[in-house]
Order: structure tokens, then sequence, then C-alpha cells
């Protein structure tokens, strides 16, 4: 009975290790892809509503990210690095929260990081179409709304500059 309920207990521990490792970053990787990227519209901060639908035209990198995510605040400083040396050329660096306590959480962190890119609110809702099977995870879309890649885990600038420059 012992044998069985230690086999259990390992088999539980051994699942909640590997939901950690991908949900900080762990099973990071760069995927290209070639689908439409899905629309959805939702707030930002100040609780205008924004869609995806708005940035037709522009090269967007989507980022899905959560405040207590240790991987998703590690990349942030060169997302904002990104958004200041690409965002004149027509790239949209996009985040989606998805902190279940939204703008409550959302909105010290951004102040606090001094975040100067559009931060919008998806709670614990992924927009239909994205699988998230991690975090954070940020799909690139180019100026036809085509999904191009998609990261899982942090990137770092180095990662993501050449994908995005192939795309403006």
């Amino acid at each position: 009975m012992y044998k069985k309920w230690l086999g259990a207990l390992a088999a539980l521990i051994l699942a909640g290790f590997v939901f950690w490792f991908f949900i900080q970053g762990g099973g990071a990787g760069n995927q290209d892809a070639s689908f439409p990227a899905p629309n959805f519209t939702l707030p930002d901060l100040s609780g205008k509503g924004i869609s995806l639908s708005q940035f037709k035209g522009k090269v967007v990198f989507l980022d899905f990210w959560a405040t207590w995510c240790d991987a998703c605040r590690e990349e942030i400083p060169d997302l904002i690095r990104l958004y200041q040396e690409k965002n004149s050329k027509g790239l949209v660096v996009l985040g989606v929260s998805v902190d279940a306590l939204g703008k409550s959480v959302v909105q010290p962190f951004v102040n606090q990081a001094q975040i100067p890119y559009p931060v919008v609110i998806a709670g614990d809702h992924v927009p239909a179409g994205y699988d998230i099977s991690g975090l954070p995870t940020a799909f690139l879309i180019d100026k036809n709304g085509i999904v191009r890649h998609e990261y899982i885990g942090a990137v770092s600038y180095e990662d993501v500059v050449k994908d995005i420059n192939s795309l403006l």
C-alpha cells in the first residue's frame, strides 16, 4: 500500500516540476510558424479596447506574460530595448498580461518597470486561437497579420532581432 502511495506522490511531484519548468520559461524555443494571427480586443490599462487588427501593416511582437512569472520579468528590459529601437521602423510590442488579478497587479508593475509599450489585460483567459503552454510565450506577426515565429520561454534581444529585422 505504501509503494502505491509513494508512486502516486512521486508522479505528482514530477508533474508539478514539469509544470513549474514550463511556466518559468524552461521550455524555451523558437519555432517557425505560418498561420493567421487570431484577432482579439482586450482592455489596456486605461480601459480602452485594443484590437490586434488595428496594427495591420506593422510587425507585431505579441508577448503573453504575467507579473508572477520570473522569466517574464527577466525579458522585459530586452522587450523595452526592442520597442525603443524598432518602434519608429514599424515594430509594435504588445504585452498581454494573463494575471488573474488584472490591472490591480499589472499597473504597479508596468509603472515600476517603466514599460513604454502598450499592455492589455487578458486576465486568466488567453484569447482564442493562441495555444499557450507556458509563460512567457510570444508570437512574431508580419505586416499582413500572419504569425511567422513563436517563442516559448524568455527571449533576449539577440534571440529575436534578426527575425524582426527580416519582417520590417
